[in-house]
């Protein structure tokens, strides 16, 4: 297993394991159960949740960004995943989901009442959504100060791989990162660009899913910066 592997396996791991405790405690059974997974990007996350299930679970797996699922399926070969080219808004399929899950990509789909919508529609009765998501506002600026002062270091050490060129069909994730290595920017620019307006604040989207579930059927596990995850990113 080559480090960036064991880095993304290391990434995934924690929501790996909360989502397999709540799905083995509620509702799995003998059938084999159908999983959703929205904004898959490379499929790192959609792979190993399929290891883990293997012939238990059926995934289809969907990102708009065509050069991630191009590279969701070359690493998928052989699983039975189906990898899509869609977002939660034009994602049309007569297929009911036992289990929906947005693995940090809810805070891109905005409007998000209408992305919840769809998900609701998508969702089989008792079925389960699962959310990881991004408290951009989590850290304030002393602790991205810390977090950044220590990013360079390591980057001036050479301990992380070289941020790619960014053109116009580069991903989301290679923009992040670039973002993130240029020390021209103000900490909150390279925060994973907390001021953009065209992304859904935890506010929004822990209010849109009680709206359409239900208070009393929402489960809020904890809120944490998101700093551990950014270091696996980089490499």
């Amino acid at each position: 297993m080559s480090q960036v592997t064991k880095l993304k396996t290391v990434q995934c791991a924690p929501f790996l394991t909360f989502l397999a405790g709540v799905v083995d405690a509620t509702i799995f059974n003998e059938s084999k159960l159908k999983v959703l997974e929205v904004g898959c990007g490379p499929g790192d996350f959609t792979v190993l949740l399929k290891e883990h299930y293997r012939d238990l679970i059926s995934i289809t797996a969907i990102d708009p960004n065509e050069s991630d699922i191009k590279e969701a399926r070359a690493k998928s070969e052989g699983t039975g995943i189906s990898f899509e080219i869609a977002d939660i808004f034009n994602f049309k399929s007569d297929t009911i989901y036992d289990i929906i899950i947005f693995t940090k990509s809810l805070h891109h789909c905005v409007p998000v009442d209408k992305a919840m919508d769809n998900a609701y529609r998508l969702l089989n009765d008792g079925g389960l959504l699962f959310a990881e998501e991004i408290d951009f506002d989590s850290p304030d600026d002393r602790s991205l100060q810390w977090f950044f002062d220590r990013i360079d270091l390591l980057y001036c050490a050479g301990a992380f791989a070289e941020a790619q060129p960014i053109t116009e069909t580069s991903n989301h994730r290679d923009k992040m990162i670039a973002k993130a290595f240029n020390k021209s920017l103000s900490i909150h620019d390279r925060w994973l660009n907390k001021h953009r307006h065209d992304l859904a604040t935890m506010k929004s989207i822990k209010s849109t899913i009680e709206h359409h579930f239900g208070e009393g059927n929402v489960q809020f596990s904890y809120s944490a910066p998101f700093f551990y995850q950014m270091l696996t990113h980089f490499g």
